[in-house]
């Protein structure tokens, strides 16, 4: 089963937010026939979003009945629908009900509160409203998404621990511990290379110091190995400079050259940088002025050659 981008949009193939391909299997035979979502459960995880909502969304759109049954992880709508239809369907519901309408990330949080749903997104702050004419919208309104707290309360240790060792990871680096004991706090906290390389130039470079930065260098020589962690660690840098607008024309260029000089990302990799938008870290407007904050350096760049 492969992964395919959240954002339909983004083609970028180190984009960081990815699902399951949604599958589907027909079952039964006439009056009776049935499409079953084998891997729904799969999908909505990715999404953040329970099964229903996804499964009751294709039932809307299509106009039939949809069945929902969490106990025995069966999901199935009425009729004869293709994968092809059905993952249409489903980037349409990723684009009313999961992205950010401000900088397309899906790290949104639904709300329900006085007959109106929202959107809250974690990644630029944005809270948007939920189209309160479409079908799914009434029914998200009698079926709220849980708490914060409620949901807390039904957490797996995994699944608590994973959001945690962030947090925790970003506070082992502010300790201003050796490279090593970085290194291995990522590993003790069982972290992957390239989230590890974006908490720690964003908690690096959080004060906008690149001097901080500089003096970590040898740490990335080490850690920087696949396209993943180089898009990781550009990413981090982004995400610092769009919270930080005010310093921006400054940091991005000074940040740049300091990793090209020390050999850890290399002109080939900056060019293709500038070309694209990778907006899993920044909305495709930061990313926009965070290139054109670039120009400095490319400039300097290009005089150097």
């Amino acid at each position: 089963m492969g992964m395919i981008n959240i954002l339909r949009e983004n083609t970028d193939a180190h984009y960081r937010y990815k699902m399951p391909s949604l599958t589907t299997k027909t079952e039964g035979r006439g009056n009776g026939i049935k499409t079953a979502l084998p891997n729904i459960q799969e999908v909505a995880k990715a999404l953040a979003r329970p099964t229903t909502y996804i499964t009751r969304f294709f039932g809307a759109e299509l106009g039939t009945n949809s069945l929902c049954d969490e106990k025995n992880r069966r999901f199935l709508i009425n009729g004869v629908h293709t994968q092809e239809e059905l993952l249409e369907l489903l980037y349409v519901f990723i684009e009313k009900f999961v992205l950010c309408p401000r900088c397309k990330n899906p790290e949104t949080e639904i709300a329900a509160a006085k007959k109106t749903l929202t959107r809250k997104c974690s990644a630029c702050g944005e809270t948007s409203a939920v189209d309160p004419a479409h079908k799914l919208s009434a029914y998200i309104l009698r079926n709220p998404p849980q708490t914060a707290e409620k949901t807390a309360t039904k957490k797996t240790t995994g699944e608590q621990a994973s959001e945690d060792k962030y947090i925790r990871f970003s506070q082992e680096i502010e300790k201003n511990t050796t490279d090593d004991d970085i290194a291995h706090a990522a590993a003790l906290l069982n972290i992957r290379r390239d989230r590890a390389i974006s908490v720690f130039v964003q908690t690096i470079l959080k004060p906008c110091l690149v001097d901080r930065l500089a003096k970590r260098i040898f740490l990335l020589q080490q850690w920087i190995e696949t396209d993943a962690d180089t898009s990781a660690l550009l990413g981090g840098v982004e995400r610092v400079a769009a919270k930080n607008k005010d310093r921006r024309s400054g940091l991005i260029p000074a940040v740049l050259q300091l990793l090209f000089t020390h050999e850890i990302v290399d002109e080939e990799t900056l060019a293709h940088w500038k070309q694209t938008y990778n907006t899993s870290y920044v909305s495709r407007q930061d990313a926009l002025e965070n290139r054109h904050a670039a120009r400095i350096f490319f400039e300097w760049l290009e005089n150097s050659d």
